[in-house]
């Protein structure tokens, strides 16, 4: 899994295979849990910096964020169900797309699940 971010919109890019995406999908079923960035050997373009991991954090009664915090880490917070809504979507995600395709999660007036504090995020299929 590779996780970009750009400073200047606060844009993050999570970028996987199939494989890790379904990975991700479970640990936000888990909550409380934690994936490693495997930038190895990749560029950080068109993005400004890696960030070093995604941490998911269950808080009860709460939107889904997504919120990069200390400029290197990647938290995915919310309460349970919000971040079923997320791994389900994320699960979907894998196992319909393509390589080279992706999506955007993104705020808009009235998201079911999303907080208005969130980051964008572009999930991305290697």
């Amino acid at each position: 899994m590779i996780i970009r971010y750009a400073d200047q919109t606060h844009e993050v890019e999570i970028a996987g295979t199939e494989q890790e995406f379904l990975e991700l999908s479970e640990k936000l079923k888990q909550g409380d849990s934690k994936m490693e960035n495997n930038a190895e050997g990749q560029d950080v373009r068109p993005y400004s910096r890696f960030l070093s991991e995604i941490q998911v954090r269950v808080i009860p009664s709460h939107s889904l964020e997504f919120q990069v915090v200390q400029q290197k880490k990647l938290f995915i917070q919310g309460d349970y169900q919000k971040l079923s809504i997320l791994a389900q979507e994320i699960m979907e995600f894998a196992k319909d797309c393509n390589q080279g395709k992706h999506i955007h999660i993104e705020y808009f007036d009235s998201h079911f699940y999303l907080s208005p504090n969130s980051v964008p995020v572009v999930i991305a299929h290697l």
